[in-house]
Parts: structure tokens; C-alpha cells; sequence
């Protein structure tokens, strides 16, 4: 596999892979058996983050994917209103199970012991400039590793406050 090559390569490199469930002619099945080759390593990555399909309204935002501009097109129906979002419905599944799917992928993922904080969250972290969560720890770390609660309690308030602190004097 050439990631597996890029690895060997790049020792230090960090895989990582986004997925939406829902895109025309995905099926439940399919996203579930990527979720479970990557929790197995079969497909070897570090990080990865699934979504299920939102198709917002055309009045929502600027650009709209080609889904968007003409749902119907592929395969969608609309069965609901849901902010910025519709709920839809396609041949395989609809908005909720793909939702249910996701929340079920990425709690059991943050929960095993192969999925790793992905680069970009390691430095959301590192920014909070903490000895205990720096890029170059954090990025080898698993997820289910983490010390979130002291990230949320401790090191992300005291992060805000300094912040605060530094942006008062340079305005003061």
C-alpha cells in the first residue's frame, strides 16, 4: 500500500482521512466496514474523522457543492428542515441513521487505542503553549490517551485568561 510506503519513507509522517457518510450510492454497510478496516489497521491510518453528509440551504452560505445546487439530481429527496441543513433521504439511508452512524464510528474510534490526535487538533492543543501538551507529544498521542479533563478544566482557562490578560494590555 503506498501509504504504508510513504511511512517507511517518512517515519514521522502522520496518515490521516476524512469520510462523509451519505454521498450518493454509499450505504451504511460500506461506511461501517471502513470504520472497522481502519480500527483493525487494514487501512493504516493514524487519524480520521467521519461526517455524514450535510447539504445546507442555498441561502446558508456563497458557494454550494454541485449536491447542494441540485440534490434531487443524485438520488435525494427532502424529508426535513434542520437549521442550515436539510434532512434527506437517498436509495441507502437518510440524514439521521448516516448521523447515528457517525456519532457511533467516532466514539468507538476515540475510545480504541488506534486512533491518534490528528495533526491539526495537535496544534489547536500545542497553541495553548502547556509543557504537558506540546505538537510534538501530542501528535503521537492516542486519543483515548488524552487528559481531556485537565485540557478543559485546567490548561484551556488558564490559556483564555492569559490571552485575555495580554490583549487588555495591548489595548490599555
Amino acid at each position: 500500500m503506498a501509504t504504508n510506503k510513504l511511512k517507511e519513507q517518512y517515519s514521522d509522517i502522520s496518515r490521516h482521512g476524512s469520510f462523509i457518510i451519505g454521498l450518493p450510492e454509499d450505504t451504511l454497510d460500506f461506511a461501517r466496514t471502513t470504520a472497522d478496516r481502519l480500527l483493525s489497521q487494514d487501512i493504516p491510518l493514524e487519524s480520521w474523522m467521519f461526517h455524514e453528509l450535510w447539504i445546507a440551504k442555498t441561502s446558508y452560505k456563497p458557494y454550494h457543492s454541485e449536491i447542494e445546487k441540485d440534490y434531487g439530481k443524485f438520488g435525494y429527496e427532502k424529508i426535513g428542515d434542520l437549521g442550515p441543513i436539510i434532512a434527506w433521504r437517498n436509495n441507502h439511508m437518510d440524514s439521521f441513521s448516516a448521523k447515528t452512524l457517525t456519532d457511533q464510528i467516532m466514539s468507538e474510534s476515540n475510545a480504541s487505542n488506534k486512533l491518534t490526535v490528528s495533526s491539526q487538533l495537535a496544534i489547536s492543543i500545542a497553541t495553548m503553549d502547556h509543557p504537558d501538551f506540546t505538537f510534538e507529544s501530542m501528535k503521537r498521542t492516542k486519543h483515548s490517551e488524552v487528559n481531556w479533563h485537565k485540557l478543559e478544566t485546567e490548561v484551556k482557562p488558564n490559556f483564555v485568561k492569559d490571552y485575555k490578560n495580554q490583549l487588555f494590555n495591548l489595548i490599555s
